[in-house]
């Protein structure tokens, strides 16, 4: 239960953020989090098939530092392109 209030708290301080920044970076993280989004999904699906074949099992707790990481990349990516 707890986790669910932290989890509740971190989007409730990551949409105040956004509230908060100018146009320019509200798109950047936009574009950062619809990215971390769909990459989460393609590799979630991707290792639904893997465990669906009997190749390969991983853990659920992957996912959340693989978000993380597709959204540090494109977040860069971003902030590259528009410099």
């Amino acid at each position: 239960m707890l986790t669910i209030v932290a989890l509740f708290g971190v989007m409730v301080l990551a949409m105040r953020s956004l509230r908060r920044m100018d146009e320019l970076e509200r798109k950047m993280h936009t574009e950062a989090m619809a990215f971390a989004f769909l990459g989460s999904i393609l590799l979630v699906t991707t290792c639904g098939f893997l465990r669906m074949a009997d190749l390969l099992t991983p853990p659920v707790l992957w996912l959340p530092p693989a978000m993380v990481g597709c959204w540090v990349i494109s977040l860069v990516v971003a902030i590259e392109r528009y410099r």
